[in-house]
């Protein structure tokens, strides 16, 4: 079972045995082959995503997890994908991470930011959520420059901190 993944202690003394640890959640996870295969093509075109560097890991996590005949299906399903977008323009890992960050606590990143005009623009933004298309992925936040919803264009994001202020949480949709 620990080899599975299963986080098991021992109980010492009288009465004692083996039992599931109760820190560590529901359980262990169990996959069918299609279930696995289908979490790896997912998790193999996130290249480029918002937490892209994430997934890398729970790919390599699920990769080793699965049985060796499973992964060669798996590796061979994998080869037969193709996307329509590829990873999209270079973006800076620690502008990408700084992103992630904010839109996972829910605070404000002050972008240095290009427009499309090439004007520069510094501006406190409260980070929403994540919009992705055509070739590109985007920040939606709430830019208190311009005092309204605005979509910044990751590759067009020359630098991004994230502040100590945290706000309270936007509707997405109602953002854009």
């Amino acid at each position: 079972l620990q080899a599975a993944g299963v986080p098991l202690y021992a109980h010492l003394g009288r009465g004692g045995g083996t039992a599931i640890d109760p820190r560590s959640g529901r359980g262990a996870l169990t996959l069918s082959a299609s279930e696995a295969t289908a979490l790896v093509l997912a998790l193999s075109v996130a290249e480029g995503m918002p937490f892209a560097d994430d997934a890398g890991a729970a790919l390599a996590r699920l990769l080793h997890a699965i049985p060796d005949a499973d992964r060669v299906r798996v590796d061979e399903l994998r080869g037969r994908i193709r996307t329509p977008f590829g990873p999209g323009p270079a973006v800076s890992t620690r502008v990408r991470t700084t992103l992630e960050e904010a839109v996972r606590v829910g605070g404000v990143v002050r972008l240095r930011y290009v427009d499309g005009e090439g004007r520069a623009t510094i501006r406190d933004v409260e980070a929403v959520g994540f919009l992705g298309g055509t070739g590109s992925w985007y920040l939606i936040g709430w830019c208190r420059l311009r005092q309204a919803g605005r979509i910044f264009r990751f590759d067009r994001i020359r630098s991004a901190a994230l502040t100590r202020e945290r706000v309270p949480a936007r509707d997405v949709d109602e953002t854009l």
